[in-house]
């Protein structure tokens, strides 16, 4: 089914024959043992699963997996959370009682290395000289198909991770180097910025092979579907592309159900909507105008029975993403736009929801443990409920635990709502660029191969399941800011020891003021203050007492001064970083890096606002 093309121009455009044999070469580098996912091990299952229903036989599959048949320890495995009984799951998380020698350390599983152990099929090392030989060794003739598969981790630069070593976009032109004339190649990328490799397969076709692909995501995103975790969520490409091989007939409604299968913030593509993207930049630069006017343009010029397929599919994720279906690229451009600064505050308050959690579950099993030294018998539940209520947590730790539940699961609603606008973006390009090329022998001929009947039997057609975003569009939600930097006096009590110029607390905190209890709640530690704060929302004032009584105090939005805060790509050089800032820096920046697992960043980050807002200079957060 190629709802692009009118009927007679496909049979005219399908040149390889469909009864030619199949091969499979399934891929997981890895990346290395540390960051090697039981969930890829799960994605070479599915496909394989996929595979072997629609008749493939064994020895028609090969496996490349890590380190391939070597019994090292090559895959990180995290398992299953038990029952925690009667321990409470607020207390539950890193600290001395639940890390690796705790004594409640079996309820919080930590990562082992565990072999892959592949035996379903035949399996190698994921090295490019193994898959290289690989497709050498498939034994395609004309009219044969490879199906080529990749789960792992993308690289910033686009580069897929193999065991130890990487495969560059470019590289793929190596590995395919092998492929006899008049045999064709259908690739499937569920890594991260796996669209990087769009263009050299298309240039590849350029060469003379018949290639084509579908992708995860564009190159410039992240795809989802890779943890460690044993009960994760089956979300994300990678658990998709097996669902959509088993139930579709050709590469086309393929690549289809993906598109409308994925429930996580993926915008999964392939060959023909770059090569169509392509040619529509190339005409935005010859007229002198904006990417989106040449592109709304050409689709109040489109051919509407030539559009139907594609016009359907957007329908279906507008219902998805809970908007009217857009007519125009301008109206995606502006909901983009819109959410953008909204799922950015969000992600600022997940990160600050997770610190000052973490802090607070730190704080409360330090007590504990303190408090159980030299008892022999421990009845754990009642002492961390001890703790919780010596250190003023007692309430505020799970009313933080589900404020931060709830934020994570809003900013994730939020990030696939804006993904299914991007997959409507690139729908809409793709239409306004068969209205700009009309007839292309070059994109028939792509076309053909990406409506490939698949290998095997044909199985009875079962659409995507029906889903919509939970929640509201994505809305601001300003993160609370007191612009207060506390300390411990000598008892271990909340000491402030300096306050922002333009925190909404001065006149009613001053250094050297001790802060007694907020909310009429009583606050003997730094983090039962900190949690308080993090549970409150601007406008809407707090009662801090500091020794004189209850005073309103109402938080106020993060300065701009304080912002922006900057996730870099692993791997990605400070220069490259520090352009994301700003395109022209002026002025001085204090520039602070600090880790994803730095309990004591927080405070360290606060100090550097402190002195940054004090001096005038604006604060970038890496």
């Amino acid at each position: 089914m190629r709802p692009l093309l009118a009927l007679p121009l496909i049979a005219a455009c399908t040149t390889a024959p469909e009864s030619g044999a199949w091969r499979a070469v399934l891929v997981n580098g890895g990346g290395a043992s540390d960051v090697n996912y039981a969930s890829h091990r799960d994605h070479l299952d599915r496909v394989t699963d996929a595979l072997l229903t629609r008749g493939f036989a064994v020895d028609q599959i090969q496996v490349l997996a890590s380190d391939g048949d070597d019994p090292t320890p090559d895959l990180l495995s995290v398992a299953k959370m038990p029952d925690p009984g009667s321990i409470p799951s607020w207390a539950i998380g890193s600290g001395p009682l639940f890390d690796e020698g705790g004594p409640l350390a079996s309820l919080w599983p930590a990562p082992v290395l565990v072999d892959t152990s592949w035996t379903r099929t035949a399996v190698g090392p994921a090295t490019v000289d193994a898959l290289t030989k690989a497709v050498r060794d498939a034994g395609l003739t004309a009219g044969d198909t490879l199906l080529l598969y990749t789960t792992d981790h993308g690289e910033p630069d686009g580069s897929l991770s193999l065991w130890y070593e990487s495969l560059p976009p470019s590289g793929i032109e190596a590995v395919l180097d092998p492929l006899p004339e008049g045999a064709r190649a259908l690739v499937v990328m569920s890594q991260c910025h796996s669209g990087a490799f769009a263009r050299p397969l298309l240039a590849l076709r350029q060469a003379g092979q018949d290639v084509c692909g579908t992708f995860s995501v564009p190159e410039d995103r992240q795809a989802t579907g890779c943890f460690p975790e044993r009960d994760g969520a089956p979300i994300g490409h990678g658990f998709r592309v097996g669902e959509a091989f088993a139930r579709s007939a050709d590469f086309d409604a393929m690549h289809r159900h993906l598109v409308l299968a994925d429930q996580g913030p993926d915008v999964p593509l392939r060959t023909s909507d770059v090569y169509l993207w392509d040619r529509l930049v190339d005409e935005a630069d010859r007229r002198g105008e904006d990417i989106v006017v040449t592109v709304d343009r050409l689709l109040a010029q489109a051919h509407t029975e030539q559009s139907a397929g594609t016009q359907a599919t957007i329908a279906a994720l507008s219902r998805r993403a809970g908007i009217t279906p857009p007519r125009r690229l301008a109206e995606l451009v502006q909901h983009t736009e819109q959410w953008t600064e909204a799922i950015g505050q969000a992600a600022w308050k997940v990160e600050d929801l997770a610190w000052v959690t973490s802090d607070a579950v730190l704080r409360v099993q330090q007590v504990a443990e303190r408090r159980s030294a030299g008892r022999d018998d421990v009845d754990w539940s009642a002492m961390l409920g001890e703790a919780a209520e010596h250190t003023g947590l007692s309430s505020t730790l799970p009313a933080l635990q589900s404020a931060y539940r709830s934020a994570e699961t809003e900013l994730w609603h939020w990030t696939v709502r804006e993904a299914l606008v991007a997959r409507m973006g690139w729908l809409l390009s793709r239409i306004a660029g068969r209205a700009l090329v009309g007839d292309d022998p070059e994109l028939d001929a792509l076309l053909s191969c990406e409506g490939a009947r698949l290998g095997g039997t044909a199985p009875v057609a079962a659409p995507a399941a029906d889903w919509m975003v939970e929640g509201p569009v994505p809305t601001m939600s300003a993160v609370p800011w007191m612009g207060i930097r506390l300390d411990r006096d000598e008892a271990g009590h909340p000491l402030v020891l300096a306050l922002h110029p333009d925190s909404p607390a001065r006149g009613v905190l001053e250094p050297g003021s001790r802060v007694i209890a907020v909310d009429g709640a009583p606050t003997p530690t730094v983090e039962s203050v900190v949690s308080r704060f993090a549970l409150s929302a601007v406008g809407r004032p707090l009662q801090i007492d500091a020794g004189r009584g209850p005073h309103g105090v109402e938080p106020v939005a993060w300065p701009e001064l304080l912002l922006p805060s900057v996730v870099p790509m692993d791997g990605d050089p400070a220069p490259d970083v520090l352009r994301w800032v700003t395109d022209k820096p002026a002025g001085a920046h204090l520039i602070v890096w600090t880790g994803g697992q730095c309990p004591s960043c927080g405070s360290a980050l606060q100090r550097s606002r402190d002195w940054a807002a004090q001096a005038g200079h604006r604060l970038v957060h890496i």
